[in-house]
């Protein structure tokens, strides 16, 4: 019986093993209920930035958002805060109404942060355990009042 014995020496250079940053980026990522202010490319080189704009009431989190191209990377976190969106069927169903009433009476989009004040319809009162009057709209979220 022949035994082979093969030895192999390899030599690797530390510097080289380690990743070398990338110089491009593809295109901007999508932003859910949103989108770039300009056109956007095929690539992006390092450091270049990408403002974005959000649809029609919904907000910017950050308010002057945009995300940077970093070593082939796309960073900066965004995101497009929900609106609520208040009507006259739902108020129904709280008896309530609009203490101020917009515009339009049928119908109410309140951006994330925006406040929204209520009052009881006809002689009812406002119920035990019910959330307040005055309502904050918190990404998508408004707690209505109850009266009975």
């Amino acid at each position: 019986m022949t035994l082979l014995c093969l030895v192999v020496w390899v030599n690797v250079d530390a510097s080289s093993a380690q990743t070398e940053p990338k110089d491009f980026c593809g295109p901007p990522p999508h932003l859910i209920n949103g989108d770039t202010k300009d056109d956007t490319r095929e690539s992006y080189r390092h450091g270049e930035s990408v403002h974005y704009n959000c649809q029609k009431y919904y907000i910017l989190e950050p308010p002057s958002a945009f995300k940077t191209c970093r070593d082939g990377i796309w960073t900066g976190p965004i995101t497009c805060l929900k609106p609520c969106t208040v009507d006259e069927e739902l108020m129904n169903t709280q008896n309530i109404q609009f203490k101020y009433p917009p515009e339009d009476q049928n119908k109410l989009y309140a951006t994330h942060g925006d406040h929204i004040t209520f009052k009881c319809t006809g002689h009812s009162r406002l119920s035990p355990g019910s959330v307040n009057f005055r309502q904050q709209c918190i990404h998508g979220v408004m707690n209505l009042p109850h009266c009975q």
